[in-house]
């Protein structure tokens, strides 16, 4: 049986202009020290685009793969998404359709554990503080302990959108990013592939 599978990844940078400081659980000067890679990582166009950051969380990666290419995004996520999707210290099957996994830990730059990605890039000093939604989203339902963040860059969302046996599958992971890497994106970056089964 062939399946047709049209598979789209589209990330992209905003910012809301909000007065955020209320979000901040502590001065950014008391922040935890928690170094983690955020960026995003595919074998389709050969991007890697990324940036080494202070994390008021857990460092985290979500992977995927479509057709011969993979995708990974690096993450600061909040501990509380991590809990709610019992990836804390640990890495899981999300969903399995897609062979989405997510993984979460606490040491320095542990989420690239195991790359080639360099993790010696100079931390860029933080930025004024924008809103943005941190979670993943599957169609149209957030998963426990997505919620606002208070935000050191800007705002990006990834979204995965295909179709599985004629079932429509929409994921959308919600993050923050440091602006050079959306920077180096583009304000709109997209990538498609064509799966066929």
């Amino acid at each position: 049986m062939r399946l047709g599978l049209c598979l789209a990844l589209v990330a992209a940078c905003f910012a809301l202009d909000r007065d955020v400081g209320y979000l901040m659980s502590r001065e950014s000067n008391d922040a935890a020290q928690l170094r983690c890679y955020v960026g995003i990582v595919a074998s389709l166009n050969n991007t890697s685009i990324g940036t080494e950051v202070f994390c008021d969380g857990l460092c985290g990666s979500i992977s995927t793969t479509s057709g011969e290419y993979d995708f990974t995004t690096y993450n600061c996520f909040p501990q509380s998404f991590c809990a709610a999707a019992n990836l804390t210290s640990a890495c899981t099957t999300i969903y399995a359709d897609r062979n989405l996994t997510g993984c979460c830990c606490n040491t320095d730059n542990c989420n690239v554990q195991g790359t080639n990605i360099n993790t010696t890039i100079p931390i860029s000093p933080p930025e004024e503080p924008i809103v943005c939604y941190s979670g993943l989203i599957v169609n149209g339902n957030p998963t426990a302990g997505s919620g606002w963040i208070a935000c050191q860059g800007d705002c990006v969302s990834i979204t995965i959108n295909s179709t599985v046996a004629g079932s429509p599958m929409l994921g959308s992971i919600y993050t923050c990013d440091p602006t050079s890497v959306c920077t180096s994106l583009g304000e709109n970056y997209r990538l498609s592939s064509k799966e066929n089964r």
